[in-house]
């Protein structure tokens, strides 16, 4: 579950970019889905795809910061490093070992996405990096062409029934949104 959304209208767009410092609590109850999503863009009318970041890793860690393509009737299965439905949501995880999430600091996440020409054209862009250091690059994504219409930090725990045990935060600051 998640204790609220904070958003940021966007003008629709077909690009766009989010950069934001994002801070976990130490200790960190992990979901045993993996789950534990940031923030991320979404579409117009609930139509096409949502992209958000995320902190993946079982309980207990090691957690590192992975992209959702959601929502999807489009299939993303040419991408490597990810998993998911073939059509549906699709996890990206960027390479073979991305970098750690250090409980308790402070991590720069920067958010760029580019929505693709076509849905079977498999030119849309997704790219992500955490402190300076990217983790994930695809150029050949495919995306229904909708556009999107706002950023929200949605601080969520899991996709999958759990029970919380703890009190766990996610601080953010100096978030930057912006569209071309």
């Amino acid at each position: 579950t998640y204790p609220g959304i904070i958003y940021h209208s966007i003008p629709t767009s077909l690009e766009a970019f989010a950069g934001y410092w994002w801070k976990p609590s130490t200790p960190w109850q992990g979901h045993s889905g993996n789950f534990n999503l940031t923030g991320g863009f979404m579409p117009n009318s609930g139509a096409g795809e949502s992209i958000f970041v995320y902190m993946y890793g079982p309980p207990g860690g090691p957690y590192s910061i992975a992209v959702e393509l959601g929502n999807s009737s489009l299939s993303n299965s040419h991408l490597p490093f990810s998993t998911g439905g073939a059509p549906g949501a699709r996890t990206l995880f960027g390479s073979a070992s991305p970098p750690s999430v250090a409980l308790g600091q402070w991590h720069k996440i920067e958010l760029h996405v580019r929505s693709s020409t076509t849905s079977s054209s498999q030119d849309g862009l997704v790219r992500w990096w955490m402190d300076d250091v990217q983790v994930g690059n695809y150029t050949n994504a495919n995306f229904t062409v909708q556009g999107w219409v706002e950023f929200q930090f949605v601080p969520y725990w899991g996709w999958t029934p759990g029970t919380k045990t703890q009190t766990d935060y996610f601080w953010i600051d100096h978030a930057r949104v912006s569209v071309p």
